[in-house]
């Protein structure tokens, strides 16, 4: 029967209706009610559904027939957009509805139509892994470079998403592996951040690059350390990944390992000839020094192992102790002098650890530092003692402080008593003992009797009597 040229203008009785669909061969094992229903609605120029084109319900209801038969007499509009954004050969897509995606397509739709976001048909396909749709998309000419609004590709959804299969599809058609988003970050840096191993293995298969970073430096190799993948970064070091770039900030795959406490991720870096002393552009710190801050030992006892210095410090004089000390890791504090750090090194300001220690109210660090040799009098360059540090904090508000720095000051004050008993000297003269740090500086030409000498410098012991610098450096402990 003859259709009338507007596809929109129907006969306005169901009478008309019913003989259409009785004179099309596709009303065949199909349910008269759904179709007719459908064409009185259209007869009538309303639409069902809140809007919805009846392409689109046709397709979510696997109505096969019915859409033959719509899109033979010209009743929907294959390019419609519904309140999604998508359209019928997206929705088709999302649905796994292969058949009616063959039919969409061999009406002559676009299968590079995006929806508002920018995704086509073979980005949707990729991303949900339906790899048949996806082959029905390639053989009909589908774009699969074409990237979204934030620059995603069809490979590079299927590799966030982890869809191994539909990555082997788009692969083997010729897709771009090495492809990146807006921020350059390519499939490979996302499957190894998200730790998708099988898609990573189809890439690197692929050809796509172990060592392409995105804008701000960091590699897939980076990501694989910051998620802890170990596997993930077995295969990128196998794929000749380099382990010692560093990003624009100069922080390496394994300063991030040791930043976040992937001890197996470190132990692999550092085997596959990474260095644990390269520090970073800004500050110059070390992996060391960050691993002492976030108190993670066990990958201080790797990066200690594998040759890194637990006195190295950054720019500012801030050792791996200083940052252990006043995050207060003491486990962390125990590992680096066990290792041969010192625990009077000072920073730029002439801080020691010990300082910090009585500053921050660290008593368990405050004694493991006093017991390794840590200096309780030691003066700052401003001349401030880690007692003098202390003594403000006797006023806090914080009850929790006060008491912290009560048990610091009667540390210390253990210490110094410690320290002056066993640094004790007899005068050469008198022989009465006195610590040898008590003595006093006397600007005088005096003649010193351990020495016979006369020098322009005496130092008067606790005695009275002086002798010189040099001799008093010399007399033994008692």
């Amino acid at each position: 029967m003859e259709i009338l040229d507007d596809k929109f203008k129907w006969a306005k009785d169901n009478d008309k209706v019913i003989d259409l669909l009785s004179d099309d061969d596709t009303d065949d094992d199909t349910d008269d009610d759904v179709p007719l229903s459908w064409l009185q609605h259209k007869a009538h120029g309303r639409m069902p559904d809140g809007g919805v084109p009846d392409v689109f319900k046709l397709i979510r209801n696997t109505k096969l027939k019915e859409l033959k038969f719509a899109l033979r007499h010209g009743l929907v509009d294959i390019n419609a957009v519904d309140k999604y954004g998508d359209t019928p050969v997206l929705s088709a897509v999302w649905d796994g509805y292969t058949e009616a995606l063959q039919v969409l397509l061999a009406t002559g739709v676009d299968p590079k139509q995006a929806d508002w976001h920018g995704r086509t048909p073979v980005y949707i396909a990729a991303k949900i892994g339906r790899t048949e749709e996806l082959q029905v998309l390639i053989a009909a000419g589908a774009d699969l470079n074409k990237a979204d609004n934030n620059g995603w590709t069809p490979v590079w959804i299927a590799a966030q998403e982890g869809q191994a299969e539909a990555l082997k599809v788009l692969l083997a058609a010729g897709a771009d592996p090495n492809q990146a988003n807006k921020r350059g970050k390519t499939p490979a840096f996302i499957a190894a951040q998200k730790g998708h191993m099988e898609a990573l293995k189809v890439l690197l298969a692929a050809e796509a690059d172990p060592n392409q970073a995105d804008k701000y430096g960091n590699t897939p190799v980076h990501m694989a350390a910051q998620g802890g993948h170990t596997e993930a970064l077995k295969v990128l070091l196998a794929a000749g990944a380099d382990p010692k770039q560093a990003d624009i900030h100069g922080f390496t795959p394994v300063y991030i390992a040791a930043q976040l406490g992937h001890t197996q991720a470190l132990k692999i870096l550092l085997a596959a000839g990474a260095d644990p002393k390269q520090a970073t552009k800004r500050g110059c710190i070390t992996p060391v020094c960050i691993a002492a801050e976030r108190g993670h030992v066990e990958a201080l006892k790797v990066l200690l192992a594998a040759g890194a210095d637990p006195k190295q410090a950054n720019k500012y004089g801030w050792t791996p102790v200083l940052g252990a000390v006043v995050n207060g890791h003491t486990k962390a504090l125990q590992v680096l002098l066990a290792a041969g750090a010192d625990p009077n090194q000072v920073d730029n300001d002439g801080v020691t650890p010990v300082f910090i220690a009585a500053r921050e109210g660290c008593t368990e660090s405050l004694k493991v530092l006093i017991e390794a040799g840590g200096r309780p009098d030691h003066r700052c360059d401003n001349g401030t003692t880690p007692a003098m540090e202390c003594v403000p904090y006797l006023r806090s508000s914080n009850k929790r402080k006060r008491d912290a720095t009560v048990e610091s000051l009667e540390c210390l004050r253990v210490a110094a008593m410690k320290r002056a008993r066993h640094d004790c000297v007899a005068c050469p003269q008198c022989r009465k003992k006195g610590p040898r740090d008590r003595a006093h500086v006397v600007f005088a030409r005096v003649s010193c009797p351990v020495c016979l000498g006369d020098k322009d410098k005496g130092m008067v012991m606790a005695c009275g009597h002086v002798v010189c610098e040099g001799c008093l450096k010399q007399l033994k402990r008692v």
